[in-house]
């Protein structure tokens, strides 16, 4: 029947899917799984509303130190390329809660450098 209609009228608009919480446009933060009518989106298995809403910068420092633990094994050139980095990574990580995101361009030093990282 779906298959076959021109009009879903009485369906809403699924704007995106999210599996992390998000920001909505009024600033307020989305945590619940499901479809939010103000955004569109549908929340997948969301995780961190149990999180504290507002960390301190102790446990700022500490999610920072296990986010760069995720990149110990690839050589930034300098500090710049590691904030690029986990900029890109963040990004990634808010992305249903931005109209635009900014565009991150990888360059690796020689041909073929990001296959000997992934190897096994």
């Amino acid at each position: 029947m779906l298959f076959d209609s021109t009009s879903y009228h009485h369906l809403p608009v699924l704007s995106g899917l999210a599996r992390q919480p998000y920001l909505r446009p009024d600033g307020s933060l989305m945590t619940a799984a499901g479809y939010d009518p103000s955004t569109g989106m549908f929340g997948c298995s969301m995780h961190g509303s149990s999180r504290s809403r507002q960390p301190d910068r102790a446990q700022a420092t500490a999610a920072l130190a296990q986010i760069k633990d995720l990149l110990t094994e690839f050589s930034f050139a300098s500090d710049t390329d590691l904030a690029a980095t986990l900029a890109a990574m963040l990004s990634a990580t808010v992305r249903p809660s931005l109209d635009k995101a900014p565009m991150f361009h990888a360059r690796a030093h020689m041909v073929g450098s990001a296959n000997r990282t992934c190897a096994n």
